[in-house]
């Protein structure tokens, strides 16, 4: 989950901040960015978002232990704990 704190609401910092994501070089090939939000939908849109085109072709699967709890507590599988690494050696600095 990513989220401005109260004190800097108003700024900018989240149009920024999506921004720069989406701009990052080792993201250029994505093709479909997809996301969930209860109550930022205009700043996603101001940044391109749209609804979804065909709602009825997309599935969800949902694992409800944060990503903070299953790190602590190392509930990871073994391909998640690949995935991990794979993200951090190929992040975007």
């Amino acid at each position: 989950d990513v989220f401005v704190l109260e004190t800097y609401r108003g700024r900018g910092l989240g149009k920024w901040l999506v921004r720069c994501v989406m701009a990052c070089p080792a993201l250029q090939d994505v093709r479909r960015w997809s996301l969930c939000t209860t109550d930022a939908h205009s700043l996603y849109q101001q940044v391109g978002f749209r609804a979804l085109s065909s709602p009825e072709k997309h599935m969800e699967f949902l694992r409800y232990a944060s990503y903070a709890e299953r790190a602590r507590t190392g509930a990871y599988t073994d391909d998640e704990a690949a995935m991990a690494e794979d993200e951090n050696l190929g992040g975007c600095g």
